[in-house]
Protein backbone atom coordinates (compact mmCIF):
# COMPACT_ATOMS: atom_id res chain seq x y z
CA UNK A 1 0.00 0.00 0.00
CA UNK A 2 1.21 3.14 -0.88
CA UNK A 3 2.27 6.34 1.75
CA UNK A 4 -0.52 8.31 -0.21
CA UNK A 5 -3.25 5.75 0.62
CA UNK A 6 -2.12 4.91 4.10
CA UNK A 7 -2.18 8.56 5.05
CA UNK A 8 -5.68 8.80 3.26
CA UNK A 9 -7.13 5.92 5.60
CA UNK A 10 -5.65 7.22 8.86
CA UNK A 11 -7.13 10.80 8.29
CA UNK A 12 -10.75 9.06 7.21
CA UNK A 13 -10.23 7.07 10.62
CA UNK A 14 -9.21 10.14 12.39
CA UNK A 15 -12.21 11.83 11.37
CA UNK A 16 -14.81 9.39 11.81
CA UNK A 17 -13.24 8.69 15.15
CA UNK A 18 -13.92 13.06 16.17
CA UNK A 19 -17.45 12.73 14.33
CA UNK A 20 -18.35 9.90 17.04
CA UNK A 21 -16.71 11.38 19.94
CA UNK A 22 -18.50 14.68 19.33
CA UNK A 23 -22.05 12.88 18.73
CA UNK A 24 -21.15 10.88 22.28
CA UNK A 25 -20.31 14.06 23.99
CA UNK A 26 -23.52 15.83 22.92
CA UNK A 27 -26.16 13.38 23.65
CA UNK A 28 -28.09 13.56 26.67
CA UNK A 29 -27.15 10.41 28.91
CA UNK A 30 -30.80 10.57 30.43
CA UNK A 31 -32.18 10.80 26.81
CA UNK A 32 -33.85 8.14 25.48
CA UNK A 33 -36.68 7.46 22.40
CA UNK A 34 -39.97 8.31 23.37
CA UNK A 35 -41.55 5.72 20.67
CA UNK A 36 -40.08 3.46 18.44
CA UNK A 37 -39.47 6.05 15.69
CA UNK A 38 -37.26 7.34 17.68
CA UNK A 39 -38.67 10.93 18.95
CA UNK A 40 -37.18 12.30 21.65
CA UNK A 41 -38.57 12.69 25.12
CA UNK A 42 -39.73 16.18 26.07
CA UNK A 43 -37.91 16.87 29.32
CA UNK A 44 -37.96 19.35 31.76
CA UNK A 45 -36.51 20.41 35.10
CA UNK A 46 -38.13 21.38 38.48
CA UNK A 47 -35.47 23.20 40.42
CA UNK A 48 -35.39 25.37 43.95
CA UNK A 49 -36.92 28.18 42.31
CA UNK A 50 -39.49 30.06 44.43
CA UNK A 51 -42.92 28.79 42.66
CA UNK A 52 -41.46 25.38 41.47
CA UNK A 53 -41.89 24.02 45.05
CA UNK A 54 -43.88 24.21 48.27
CA UNK A 55 -42.78 26.46 50.98
CA UNK A 56 -42.80 23.05 53.20
CA UNK A 57 -40.58 20.49 53.39
CA UNK A 58 -43.41 18.18 53.72
CA UNK A 59 -44.73 15.42 56.43
CA UNK A 60 -41.70 13.60 58.13
CA UNK A 61 -44.14 10.44 57.75
CA UNK A 62 -44.21 10.89 53.85
CA UNK A 63 -42.91 7.38 53.77
CA UNK A 64 -46.25 5.58 55.16
CA UNK A 65 -48.21 7.45 52.86
CA UNK A 66 -46.47 7.12 50.10
CA UNK A 67 -45.73 4.24 47.19
CA UNK A 68 -42.26 2.64 47.76
CA UNK A 69 -40.12 4.74 45.54
CA UNK A 70 -36.64 5.34 47.17
CA UNK A 71 -36.03 8.61 47.99
CA UNK A 72 -39.31 9.89 45.76
CA UNK A 73 -42.30 10.46 47.92
CA UNK A 74 -45.67 9.49 45.44
CA UNK A 75 -48.76 9.52 47.11
CA UNK A 76 -50.82 6.20 47.73
CA UNK A 77 -53.27 5.44 45.04
CA UNK A 78 -52.45 9.11 43.00
CA UNK A 79 -55.22 8.06 40.33
CA UNK A 80 -57.58 7.13 42.70
CA UNK A 81 -59.78 10.09 41.87
CA UNK A 82 -59.12 12.24 38.72
CA UNK A 83 -60.90 14.94 37.09
CA UNK A 84 -62.57 14.58 33.72
CA UNK A 85 -61.58 17.15 31.21
CA UNK A 86 -63.56 18.52 28.10
CA UNK A 87 -60.88 16.34 25.58
CA UNK A 88 -62.08 12.69 27.75
CA UNK A 89 -58.19 12.48 29.32
CA UNK A 90 -58.44 12.66 33.15
CA UNK A 91 -55.99 14.82 35.27
CA UNK A 92 -55.23 14.90 38.83
CA UNK A 93 -52.93 16.34 41.28
CA UNK A 94 -49.20 14.66 42.35
CA UNK A 95 -46.76 16.27 44.31
CA UNK A 96 -43.46 14.84 44.92
CA UNK A 97 -41.66 14.99 47.27
CA UNK A 98 -37.66 13.88 47.23
CA UNK A 99 -35.77 13.01 50.61
CA UNK A 100 -31.92 14.38 50.65
CA UNK A 101 -30.27 16.48 47.79
CA UNK A 102 -29.63 13.71 44.79
CA UNK A 103 -31.18 14.48 41.39
CA UNK A 104 -34.03 12.59 40.39
CA UNK A 105 -35.64 12.00 37.61
CA UNK A 106 -39.28 10.77 37.19
CA UNK A 107 -40.51 9.35 33.72
CA UNK A 108 -43.31 8.14 32.05
CA UNK A 109 -42.58 4.33 31.82
CA UNK A 110 -42.02 2.41 28.24
CA UNK A 111 -45.30 1.56 26.70
CA UNK A 112 -47.55 4.08 28.30
CA UNK A 113 -45.97 7.28 26.92
CA UNK A 114 -47.78 8.41 24.13
CA UNK A 115 -51.19 8.89 26.80
CA UNK A 116 -49.30 9.99 29.98
CA UNK A 117 -47.69 13.25 30.79
CA UNK A 118 -46.28 14.96 33.95
CA UNK A 119 -46.88 18.60 34.77
CA UNK A 120 -43.98 20.34 37.23
CA UNK A 121 -41.55 22.67 37.30
CA UNK A 122 -42.15 26.05 36.17
CA UNK A 123 -42.70 25.61 32.42
CA UNK A 124 -45.78 23.33 31.96
CA UNK A 125 -48.16 25.70 33.69
CA UNK A 126 -51.52 24.11 34.35
CA UNK A 127 -53.53 21.15 33.01
CA UNK A 128 -55.15 23.74 30.52
CA UNK A 129 -52.58 25.64 28.62
CA UNK A 130 -49.70 22.99 29.01
CA UNK A 131 -48.60 20.37 26.88
CA UNK A 132 -46.45 18.44 29.90
CA UNK A 133 -43.60 16.59 29.79
CA UNK A 134 -42.32 13.00 29.53
CA UNK A 135 -39.69 13.22 31.35
CA UNK A 136 -39.14 15.31 35.08
CA UNK A 137 -35.63 16.08 36.31
CA UNK A 138 -36.11 17.18 39.81
CA UNK A 139 -33.21 19.16 41.43
CA UNK A 140 -33.95 19.37 45.26
CA UNK A 141 -33.21 22.30 47.51
CA UNK A 142 -29.61 22.26 48.74
CA UNK A 143 -31.02 23.67 51.84
CA UNK A 144 -33.75 21.09 53.05
CA UNK A 145 -33.91 17.74 54.06
CA UNK A 146 -36.59 17.33 51.56
CA UNK A 147 -38.16 19.08 49.01
CA UNK A 148 -41.95 18.95 47.86
CA UNK A 149 -42.64 20.00 44.26
CA UNK A 150 -46.88 20.44 43.60
CA UNK A 151 -47.67 19.16 40.29
CA UNK A 152 -49.95 16.45 38.35
CA UNK A 153 -50.24 14.05 35.67
CA UNK A 154 -52.71 13.88 32.76
CA UNK A 155 -53.26 10.23 31.78
CA UNK A 156 -55.33 9.28 28.45
CA UNK A 157 -57.60 5.95 28.83
CA UNK A 158 -58.28 3.58 31.48
CA UNK A 159 -54.71 1.79 31.14
CA UNK A 160 -52.08 1.09 33.64
CA UNK A 161 -49.70 3.64 34.94
CA UNK A 162 -46.34 3.04 35.57
CA UNK A 163 -43.30 5.34 36.15
CA UNK A 164 -39.46 5.21 35.85
CA UNK A 165 -37.64 6.62 38.53
CA UNK A 166 -33.67 7.03 38.02
CA UNK A 167 -32.12 8.64 41.30
CA UNK A 168 -28.82 10.06 40.72
CA UNK A 169 -26.75 7.49 38.82
CA UNK A 170 -28.34 4.71 39.51
CA UNK A 171 -30.06 1.92 38.10
CA UNK A 172 -33.99 2.88 37.30
CA UNK A 173 -36.68 1.53 38.94
CA UNK A 174 -40.49 0.68 38.11
CA UNK A 175 -43.19 2.47 40.08
CA UNK A 176 -46.93 1.27 39.28
CA UNK A 177 -49.66 3.95 39.92
CA UNK A 178 -52.45 2.02 39.16
CA UNK A 179 -55.56 2.38 36.54
CA UNK A 180 -56.72 6.06 36.47
CA UNK A 181 -60.33 6.70 38.05
CA UNK A 182 -62.89 9.08 37.24
CA UNK A 183 -64.01 10.89 40.86
CA UNK A 184 -67.63 9.86 41.48
CA UNK A 185 -67.40 7.70 39.07
CA UNK A 186 -65.32 4.20 40.80
CA UNK A 187 -64.06 1.65 38.44
CA UNK A 188 -65.11 -1.54 40.57
CA UNK A 189 -63.61 -3.95 37.58
CA UNK A 190 -60.54 -2.98 38.92
CA UNK A 191 -58.78 -5.00 41.65
CA UNK A 192 -58.14 -2.01 44.37
CA UNK A 193 -55.21 -4.49 46.17
CA UNK A 194 -53.45 -4.89 42.60
CA UNK A 195 -51.21 -1.55 43.17
CA UNK A 196 -50.68 -0.82 39.75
Amino acid sequence: MSDSVKIWLRLVVAAVGVAVLGFLSHRDHDSEPADGNGVVASTTVAGCEPGAVTAGAGPSDWRKRSLDAGPVGIRKDPLAAMSLRPDGSLVTKMPILVAGQDKVTVAVAAGVRARVRLFYGTEPGSFNDGTGFERVRFHPCKDRERTVWPGGIEVEGSGRVRLKVTVADQEPFVVGLGYPVEMDSPDTSKDPGDGG
